[in-house]
């Protein structure tokens, strides 16, 4: 992250009031008008009538605004170039799900010792994988169930947030896994392989990535009976983040390659030249079989959502043509077009994954007491979901992030999901 500004965030007097156009508090449908944030030393002091707002109170206005919750990108691979994006974009809280544990661990600490706005990460380590493993800078091999339960063990000391597992382990493994994360109060999220979604559920995963297990990315089949799926995901309290934008991205890589885009000033040179030579683009039959996916994986997510499914957003940045915290806004769109609404998407990118990220006593409602992590957006995204691009104030802890100063944040090699991305460019690491 280049060096920012040292004015790239204000500092307010102790009591500020913020009075936009629209104010919005998931899980409301609709947003309040005529109200005022109050906030003061980061946090949330409450919601009032903006006209009845004490004289004496410092107050920024925002016509033609709504003022939500920060959003939460609750599935991304980081490196350091993409902080200042993420902040750009709005996204104020984000989870790591899969990475060098040393690593992810001192970026973490850097970033909470860092004065300045940045986003609040929380992270799983390094995937779970069996005796394969896709990918070798952000995954580990385990060759029994009692490799991965010694293995939780060690992470959960270590600090992680939650633990993730991958495509190559089997039953007896995941549900080790979910036991050893039982036992150490850290919760178990899987992106699956052989293992479908109904036993993964039953073994007490709390969390499927993409609809694995449900349906088969590559042509959209699928691998449980859905009504039976519903009802096993909401009994067992199992969550889906579908991440339906990075597999569009793959099906259309060829559409993004060389496109105009002025989003792409946040991607670093090396990392958009790696994303150009994914191999994705040279397979139109992978593509077609793709797109057939994204079709049925949007019109089932409706299906899980009205069971009672718990949905939340997430994207897998930095994977090809996913610019941090942008590629969020593409999530949001894309989930609206498979027929939630509004309100409904907001409420799973705020509330919904405070709530099973394990920091809804910190962010993702306009509580009093909970940190000032804001978005103000021009226009009414709970009208037109598109204005949620329209990025025009950002609060972390209730520091002013001064978005127009911010720039790109620097490539650096060695951090591990640079180094994977520009390996599997290369044609040295490719997943089996």
């Amino acid at each position: 992250m280049k060096s920012q500004s040292s004015n790239s965030h204000e500092s307010h007097p102790s009591r500020l009031a913020l009075v936009p156009d629209l104010l919005w508090n998931p899980p409301d449908q609709d947003s309040q008008s005529g109200k005022a944030l109050l906030i003061s030393g980061g946090q949330i002091d409450g919601i009032t009538d903006a006209k009845a707002l004490p004289g004496d109170v410092d107050r920024m206005t925002f016509p033609g605004c709504t003022l939500l919750p920060g959003l939460i990108d609750a599935h991304t691979h980081l490196a350091s170039w993409m902080i200042p994006a993420l902040l750009a974009a709005g996204v104020t809280t984000v989870r790591d799900i899969g990475n060098d544990l040393d690593w992810i661990l001192g970026l973490r600490r850097r970033l909470d010792a860092d004065p300045r706005p940045t986003p609040r990460i929380r992270c799983c380590g390094p995937v779970l994988d069996g005796e394969h493993v896709n990918w070798p800078l952000l995954g580990e091999p385990h060759a029994t169930a009692e490799a991965v339960d010694a293995k939780i063990d060690l992470l959960a000391a270590a600090g992680v947030d939650e633990i993730k597992l991958y495509v190559h382990l089997n039953l007896e493994q995941v549900r080790a896994a979910a036991t050893a994360g039982r036992r150490n109060h850290v919760p178990v999220v899987a992106h699956l392989g052989g293992v479908n979604a109904l036993e993964a559920a039953r073994a007490g995963v709390a969390e499927l990535q993409h609809l694995s297990g449900i349906i088969d990315p590559f042509d959209g089949a699928h691998l449980v009976d859905l009504e039976v799926a519903a009802k096993t995901l909401t009994a067992a309290d199992t969550a889906l983040c579908p991440t339906v934008v990075v597999w569009d991205r793959l099906a259309r890589l060829s559409h993004f390659v060389s496109r105009p885009d002025p989003r792409l000033r946040w991607v670093p040179d090396e990392v958009r030249q790696a994303w150009d030579a994914f191999p994705h683009r040279h397979d139109p039959e992978g593509s077609r079989g793709r797109m057939a996916a994204i079709e049925e994986i949007e019109r089932v997510i409706p299906v899980f959502y009205r069971a009672g499914v718990s949905i939340i957003v997430g994207t897998d940045a930095p994977w090809p043509y996913l610019i941090p915290g942008f590629s969020f806004h593409d999530e949001l769109v894309i989930l609206h077009r498979a027929g939630l609404t509004p309100a409904q998407v907001l409420t799973a990118a705020t509330r919904e994954a405070s709530l099973r990220l394990g920091v809804d006593h910190l962010t993702g409602t306009l509580e009093e007491g909970k940190a000032a992590d804001l978005l103000i957006a021009a226009g009414n995204p709970l009208s037109e979901i598109e204005d949620i691009r329209r990025v025009r104030e950002v609060f972390r802890g209730g520091q002013r992030v001064d978005v127009a100063r911010l720039e790109p944040g620097e490539f650096h090699p060695g951090d591990p999901v640079n180094a994977s991305l520009l390996a599997y460019a290369e044609g040295i690491s490719r997943p089996k």
